[in-house]
């Protein structure tokens, strides 16, 4: 049996961090941090609470840059302001420094030490490898669901799709109510898996896996997409003459859980979905070479999962239907156990719990009525946020409440609790859900993100939310060269955020989003180009790669091994309802040298966009701006050959032409 490789973080390294570490500072004999302290907030960057603990206690406390956009939630009444700096070092695994100057009072400034910088590293590590292992575990009980007979791989999918029902039986609500619970997840991914298998084209694509060489395997790992094909081209391998006789006499399906697409049908989708089967198995049948293409990701869209993918490709059909086929192949996730909740049983638990005297204090809960979400947000039902909810379990249960906020987290919503008394441990389950971990220290609580190193590099500062934002409101949408400024700004985590936060703030933005996601490469080399530069490709003209700066050449280069590492790319897409261009093998380096880069731009005139409707009062709902641009950069090679990236995005709305001053229009 094949499996992926992988090696542990050596334990040296902590060692010598170990030595790096700064002593914790005592904040009693300064008495300004005695000063009590009242705030709450829902999410705040620490760079405003220091500013605030400041104003209070006249004291100089300050954020190192680099952490200063940490975000945070925070409930606490008359908490002094040496416990709030206190439990913030505790929570995220930072350091106060003192610092102190003859005459002058003692200043603070929060920062990472290095040893809180190598745990931040061997927690990414040490979950990359638990990711491989799980990967390892879920492709051995596949590859023996494959091995079994029919009728039992049938029983098996029968088994997962139950299970699928019941989770859908309560609609969108019931999931949201059982927040991001990694148990649904997996179950929605282990019927994806199922179907697969139990279907000739996934039987197929689990023999392709398995007779992959040592080497192919570490290719894998380190991000390189095979492709092997019945008519191999450039950078493609030959696939195998009996896999390739059985991919053409297989006959492809629907590739989602049947129990999926039923559940959200407005009427009896079998005939539908009969048809739908009839027009694929009549398309695949008429392919005369197809291609398949394995890739492996080991935090998909920056997230602690792993995927691994092999899918089918019938030559030459692309669009809608070129989507199912891709989706129809093999798709294997897994995800650590050690971020999953550990298992307990639930009576001991709740004896343990009843008798601590502040997790077992019961208190009647006074929250005010949960609100429709905003935008797409609102087909889960009324709900709260748990950062709203703080000041409201601090209340009633005499507790202080402090936590990470991690746009990774601005999705998760608190379902109502029900008005009957609850004990606090119970109630601090459901604003931590399945993505916190929460702890008492005394009359304090810490809520702290299960994945919090990977969220940490993956958050992005309110501070550039902000400013685009404001572009958006004033333009009415983003420019090329915002774009390609968002794309340049982030790294790869943080740009996979962004589809996050705009389904937290309802989704007007997905569409953008998912523009920058699924390009962020060629945006990034646009946005390294000079103004004459852009202006050259605007007018028409071309740029030859050969004359490019070093550092645009090493951009080239990077768009040309990374066009497949997007979530979307994954799945054969150069531009989200643009067209199915299938995985793309990387170009040699002598023939990238040849690239001429040229740039389409394609939409309705100004004059005949339609009208952007505006959110209704009181803000429940939030429009979702379509695309009306279409950016395509081309990059041509010497042999005729093509590589093409076609962006979807909001093109801006004129401005209000200015009044004529008697300088501008002297009659």
């Amino acid at each position: 049996m094949r499996t992926l490789a992988f090696g542990w973080i050596a334990a040296a390294a902590l060692t010598h961090a170990a030595a790096q570490s700064s002593p914790p500072v005592t904040f009693d004999q300064d008495a300004r941090l005695s000063k009590p302290i009242t705030a709450h907030w829902s999410r705040a960057p620490l760079r405003q609470v220091a500013e605030r603990l400041s104003q209070e206690t006249g004291a100089r406390i300050a954020c190192d840059p680099a952490v200063a956009d940490e975000p945070v939630m925070m409930a606490v009444e008359g908490l002094s302001a040496a416990d709030v700096m206190r439990q913030l070092a505790r929570l995220l695994r930072f350091t106060w420094q003192r610092r102190t100057a003859q005459g002058v009072a003692p200043s603070y400034v929060l920062f990472q030490d290095r040893t809180a910088q190598a745990e931040e590293q061997a927690e990414i590590d040490r979950v990359r490898n638990e990711i491989l292992a799980a990967l390892n575990e879920e492709i051995a009980r596949y590859r023996r669901l494959a091995q079994l007979p029919p009728a039992q791989r049938q029983a098996e999918l029968d088994q997962v799709e139950a299970e699928l029902r019941e989770l859908l039986a309560g609609g969108i609500a019931n999931l949201m109510q059982r927040g991001n619970d990694p148990a649904v997840g997996q179950t929605f991914m282990r019927a994806f898996a199922t179907q697969a298998l139990v279907a000739p084209v996934g039987q197929v694509m689990m023999d392709l896996f398995q007779g992959l060489t040592p080497d192919q395997l570490r290719r894998l790992e380190e991000d390189e997409v095979l492709v092997f094909s019945t008519r191999p081209g450039r950078g493609e391998l030959p696939l195998p003459r009996n896999l390739a006789t059985r991919l053409r006499e297989a006959q492809p399906t629907v590739p989602l859980p049947r129990s999926l697409i039923t559940a959200f049908a407005p009427g009896d989708a079998t005939p539908v979905l009969d048809r739908l089967e009839g027009v694929m198995r009549e398309q695949w049948g008429r392919a005369a070479e197809f291609r398949v293409s394995l890739q492996l990701q080991l935090n998909v869209m920056g997230a602690t999962s792993g995927l691994l993918r092999v899918a089918p490709e019938p030559i030459g059909v692309d669009g809608p239907m070129g989507m199912l086929f891709s989706l129809g192949g093999l798709m294997i996730t897994a995800m650590p156990r050690s971020l999953q909740p550990p298992a307990e049983d639930p009576a001991e638990r709740e004896r343990r719990f009843a008798a601590d005297p502040v997790l077992g204090k019961t208190a009647k809960l006074e929250f005010p009525p949960p609100q429709r979400l905003p935008g797409l947000l609102g087909f889960f039902g009324p709900a709260h946020r748990a950062g709203d909810l703080l000041p409201h379990v601090a209340k009633a249960y005499g507790v202080q409440l402090v936590g990470d906020a991690y746009l990774r987290h601005a999705m998760d919503v608190v379902a109502p609790l029900g008005a009957e008394p609850q004990p606090l441990y119970r109630v601090l389950d459901r604003l931590a859900g399945a993505g916190r971990r929460w702890e008492r220290d005394g009359d304090i609580i810490r809520l702290r993100s299960r994945t919090w190193a990977h969220d940490r590099r993956a958050e992005i500062p309110d501070r550039l939310i902000q400013r685009w934002q404001t572009l958006r409101e004033r333009n009415g949408g983003y420019t090329l060269d915002d774009l390609a400024e968002i794309a340049s700004a982030l790294r790869d985590e943080q740009i996979d955020t962004l589809l996050f936060l705009s389904l937290a703030e309802g989704g007007r933005d997905l569409m953008t989003a998912m523009a920058i996601s699924g390009n962020r490469g060629i945006l990034r080399l646009y946005g390294s180009l000079g103004p004459g530069q852009r202006q050259a490709l605007v007018a028409g003209r071309s740029i030859a790669a050969r004359i490019l700066a070093p550092h645009q050449q090493a951009v080239l280069v990077a768009v040309n091994r990374g066009q497949n590492r997007s979530f979307f790319s994954m799945f054969g897409f150069g531009a989200l309802g643009g067209t199915f261009v299938g995985a793309r093998t990387p170009r040699p380096p002598a023939l990238l040298a040849t690239a001429l880069l040229t740039l389409e731009v394609k939409g309705l005139p100004t004059e005949a966009r339609p009208p952007r409707a505006e959110p209704p009062a009181g803000g429940e709902n939030v429009t979702l701006d379509l695309p009306d641009v279409t950016y395509t950069f081309r990059l041509t090679y010497a042999n005729g050959e093509k590589d093409e990236y076609p962006i979807l995005a909001v093109a801006p709305k004129p401005r209000p032409a200015r009044p004529a001053t008697s300088r501008e229009n002297p009659r």
